[in-house]
């Protein structure tokens, strides 16, 4: 966790589909600052105990979680923030403190039990916050994650390609709006991925969204349904089926077996196959 302050971006990410937020906001006036400085796609849900936010949590399957430090019966939520942890892993933790009724203590709790940011109320931009918190977790970030481990693995010249197709995988984008993106005709992209032993564009996309959904499946009592809908799949068929045929996995195995770790690993021994049989050519 870091203490976010006024460097956090001023506007949330745009989303195609709506933000869902579920917020302990025991007070009015930070429920009308959230309704406020939030954008009109975000699906705020506000309650009041605990008891209402573990209900809540569980049935929307959020993109953010919002804690005050106390809830409106006076329990603390400190030592409850590492069941949300533990149970949805991948999805950001933002915790609201006032310094007036935030301890040290409270603060150090909510750190170890894996509360990604804290915004301080009456200094931050809570919506920035938010919007930073969501980032740390798309597909830009997943993208980065799987470059560092793949990075020393592929020729300097095509790294731009990989990580392009990766981080863009969610809006399903054409092989010529890669292209077009960066700067070269497609038969280019197509012929530098090949002579690396790479897969093809298309294919690339498809493992972004695989990435993206592995992490998703981390988050154990997230559904296989929400996560085809919250990726734009036609169908959780459509999310299944993609899976199977690059992973050979079921959701559940991926579920059992790491998610994006597992993935990872076998991606990384796809392009380990597709540079021997490369170079068997070439010979």
């Amino acid at each position: 966790m870091h203490m976010a302050g006024s460097t956090q971006p001023e506007n949330p990410t745009e989303q195609s589909a709506p933000l869902r937020i579920v917020a302990l906001a025991v007070t009015d006036e930070l429920e009308a600052r959230l309704r406020t400085a939030l954008p009109e796609h975000a699906d705020v849900r506000i309650c009041r105990t605990l008891g209402q936010l573990g209900a809540l949590v569980m049935a929307l399957q959020p993109a953010v979680i919002l804690l005050e430090v106390m809830d409106g019966e006076g329990e603390r939520l400190a030592p409850h923030a590492r069941w949300l942890r533990e149970t949805f892993p991948s999805t950001p933790i933002v915790a609201c403190c006032a310094l007036s009724g935030a301890t040290a203590h409270d603060i150090l709790t909510l750190a170890k039990a894996g509360v990604t940011d804290l915004a301080l109320r009456g200094f931050d931009n809570i919506a920035g916050i938010i919007a930073s918190a969501v980032h740390a977790t798309s597909m830009e970030s997943v993208a980065a994650r799987v470059m560092r481990q793949l990075g020393p693995a592929l020729p300097r010249r095509v790294r731009p390609v990989v990580e392009y197709c990766l981080a863009n995988a969610k809006a399903s984008i054409t092989v010529d709006e890669i292209a077009a993106a960066l700067g070269m005709p497609r038969k280019t992209l197509a012929r530098q991925l090949a002579q690396a032993g790479l897969p093809s564009p298309k294919r690339l996309v498809a493992w972004g969204r695989v990435f993206i959904a592995a992490q998703m499946m981390q988050d154990q009592a997230r559904s296989i349904d929400r996560i085809a809908q919250d990726l734009d799949f036609p169908s959780t068929a459509a999310l299944r089926k993609l899976l199977r045929r690059l992973t050979g996995f079921s959701p559940q195995a991926v579920r059992e077996c790491g998610g994006l770790d597992c993935v990872q690993a076998i991606f990384h021994h796809e392009l380990l196959q597709a540079r021997r049989g490369s170079r068997s050519e070439a010979a």
